[in-house]
């Protein structure tokens, strides 16, 4: 078993509840194998998060929403994460390409916070490696799918009310 690996003992618990907590809604015919990406690259995944005070979950609901944790990139050059503002090479990456591509989605997540925060110096979201609130993370979600940063509203909602359900 994957999950006994870990020799830390509060990352196995986090990866085991990740996998509880999302197991479930990551269904389709391929849901063992999408998972079992995602599983593979947990111990990468958490190492950059603690870099650099992300929240490891974040990394991996994104990744997985996104391209579904898959070890290439898509057609569209969009990267793993879809960060549109950036080009990444189509086809198959290494590990390196995959850490740059994490810091990359840690860094433009990190830029939506700054932007909205200079609009809305009292309220901030204050997502970090240990640190998750259901606030932050709902505006982190309308942040990263683009929503202006002229909201006020908190936490921020997407204007896409298929994000708000």
């Amino acid at each position: 078993n994957q999950l006994a690996l870990l020799t830390d003992t509060s990352t196995r618990t986090f990866k085991q509840q990740f996998v509880a907590t999302y197991g479930d809604e990551l269904q389709g015919e391929a849901f063992e194998l999408r998972l079992q990406w995602c599983v593979e690259r947990f111990d990468m995944v958490n190492t950059i998060a603690k870099k650099y005070n992300f929240p490891t979950a974040l990394i991996l609901a994104t990744w997985f929403m996104e391209s579904s944790c898959r070890m290439a990139n898509p057609e569209n050059g969009d990267g793993l994460f879809q960060i549109i503002s950036s080009h990444y090479e189509p086809g198959p990456i290494n590990d390196a390409q995959l850490e740059q591509e994490i810091e990359d989605f840690i860094q433009f997540s990190r830029k939506k916070w700054d932007r909205y925060h200079k609009s809305n110096p009292d309220r901030q979201i204050t997502l970090t490696h240990k640190k998750r609130d259901i606030e932050s993370l709902e505006s982190q979600g309308a942040l990263y799918n683009s929503v202006g940063t002229k909201i006020t509203a908190w936490p921020i909602k997407a204007t896409n009310e298929y994000y708000n359900r």
